[in-house]
């Protein structure tokens, strides 16, 4: 059977301005009669690319402060600017990654790049985890533990969720906006 394989033919250097074009289309009428949902998928290699991006317009090596203050800037906007988006769920995904605390505790966090991951699970109502059982079955965790970071707002949640977006689901009813 035949195999498709995907090439993103946007450029780089011009990934991030597009995702601009996109927000731009989703306030329309068009936009609107059309979708209900949108993922943004991946915060991880959203941050990534703007990073590369920063590196253009801050190329030398005594502006990497600035630098890193600029993504997290960008990115704090970028998604505060599609969550807030009215009309629309909005669901973004992001890489994990495995940190140490000062303690040594090894802990689940966002991989971004910058000290925002910290700071992102406070922008939004419901933070899951997406985990793996021993038996190669997924589920959402939607409760923090002492290895990661979740959290359910509406209470409407278990502890533990079947990753399913269809019609009756319980993560599809959840209350937008």
């Amino acid at each position: 059977f035949p195999v498709t394989i995907r090439v993103n033919v946007i450029p780089k250097e011009k990934r991030i301005g597009r995702l601009g074009e996109v927000y731009q289309f989703l306030l329309s009428d068009e936009a609107k009669k059309k979708y209900r949902w949108v993922f943004i998928d991946s915060l991880t290699e959203i941050s990534q690319n703007l990073v590369e991006c920063l590196q253009a317009e801050f190329p030398d090596r005594k502006d990497s402060l600035v630098l890193y203050g600029e993504n997290s800037k960008r990115l704090r906007s970028l998604v505060k600017s599609f969550r807030d988006l009215p009309h629309y769920n909005v669901i973004f995904t992001a890489l994990s990654v495995i940190d140490k605390d000062e303690s040594g505790m090894r802990f689940t966090t966002i991989d971004l790049v910058g000290n925002f991951a910290s700071k992102l699970p406070g922008f939004f109502d419901e933070v899951v985890f997406m985990s793996v059982d021993q038996d190669g079955i997924r589920f959402l965790v939607t409760e923090s533990t002492d290895r990661a970071v979740a959290k359910d707002r509406s209470g409407r949640l278990d502890k533990l969720e079947v990753p399913d977006l269809s019609c009756n689901s319980r993560v599809r009813s959840l209350p937008s906006g």
